[in-house]
């Protein structure tokens, strides 16, 4: 068992490595984070996530203000690298006026 775990975590950090190899190695391309905002509560929002910011190491991102209220998302750095690998990542907001909403993540390349 914890030579399963061990195996895993060093996938992990391999995994995030490369990332960020790549990331740092890449052209003057800038990808777009393409971000699908669920409706609920009868709206949705939009988000200013940006590539560059998700690559600077910024993780908590604000739901853009709608209907008078706002929400944010967290990022953990395992989905960042998702993300930059060009997986979809779903995340939760957080709860304002007793709703969330479901946001899915992916890069777009130019």
């Amino acid at each position: 068992m914890f030579r399963r775990r061990s195996s895993f975590f060093n996938l992990k950090k391999s995994l995030l490595a490369l990332v960020f190899a790549f990331g740092c190695a890449s052209d003057s391309r800038d990808p777009r984070i393409a971000a699908i905002v669920s409706m609920s509560a009868g709206h949705d929002h939009g988000t200013n996530v940006t590539y560059r910011l998700l690559h600077s190491g910024m993780r908590t991102f604000a739901l853009l203000e709608n209907q008078g209220h706002s929400h944010a998302f967290t990022l953990t750095l395992e989905q960042a690298a998702l993300i930059e690998l060009g997986f979809p990542v779903t995340v939760e907001s957080t709860s304002t006026n007793t709703h969330t909403h479901t946001v899915v993540l992916r890069k777009q390349d130019l």
